[in-house]
């Protein structure tokens, strides 16, 4: 189990919840405002079969990728206002996604 300093990162994990929020809401308007040719203009992954949203995460979970040492791991733990990637993305997103 990682502990992660919350007083350290309080700021910081706010501020990714509010940003993923706030895109996720203008992603889903466009989505309403588009035409149906438009969105099925939209770029698939080939090979994979995904509604819009599920891509849209995937898409956003590959900003939040690093190869990282064990030792810039717990560097991050102990020094870094931001939540280490693998949970800054599971935290952040499962304040965003619609149930």
């Amino acid at each position: 189990m990682v502990k992660v300093d919350g007083n350290l990162t309080q700021n910081e994990n706010l501020a990714d919840i509010a940003g993923l929020q706030v895109a996720f809401s203008a992603y889903r308007k466009y989505r309403l405002t588009s035409s149906k040719d438009e969105l099925k203009a939209e770029r698939r992954i080939p090979g994979l079969v995904l509604t819009l949203e599920q891509a849209y995460f995937l898409t956003v979970a590959q900003a939040y990728c690093a190869n990282i040492s064990p030792m810039g791991y717990v560097f991050l733990l102990e020094m870094d206002e931001h939540t280490p990637h693998p949970e800054r993305y599971t935290h952040a997103t499962l304040s965003v996604i619609p149930s």
